[in-house]
């Protein structure tokens, strides 16, 4: 089970930090259009936050490219289970993953912009 294995992961690493996870991002520049390829579902607040961020007038967040490491929940997520619960805690049990950070979504929008500039 995820207990389980989240369980042996902290006997085994004690009070280490928690591991990152890794994720690829693909931006690709079409003409006047570019898109930036994530392998989570993005909450619709950060999809906006990167186009606001993007240095093309047009620019698309693609979910689901190449993999699915999850969702990417609001910080509130974590303690509303009217909302976002199941998308920051559930979820992750599910793909057998640790939670992520509350800020991740944070984390992944300045990534998008990077790569986003990277390619203009």
């Amino acid at each position: 089970t995820w207990a389980e294995a989240m369980q042996a992961w902290l006997v085994q690493h004690g009070s280490e930090p928690l591991p990152q996870l890794l994720v690829e991002l693909h931006a690709v520049r079409i003409g006047p259009l570019a898109l930036i390829g994530v392998p989570a579902e993005v909450f619709t607040i950060f999809g906006f936050a990167v186009k606001q961020q993007s240095p093309f007038r047009m620019t698309a967040v693609v979910g689901y490219a190449n993999d699915l490491v999850g969702y990417i929940p609001r910080p509130q997520d974590y303690d509303d289970p009217a909302m976002g619960y199941y998308a920051a805690v559930k979820a992750p049990k599910i793909l057998g993953l640790p939670q992520f950070a509350p800020h991740v979504g944070e984390v992944l929008v300045a990534a998008c912009v990077r790569a986003l500039r990277g390619i203009s």
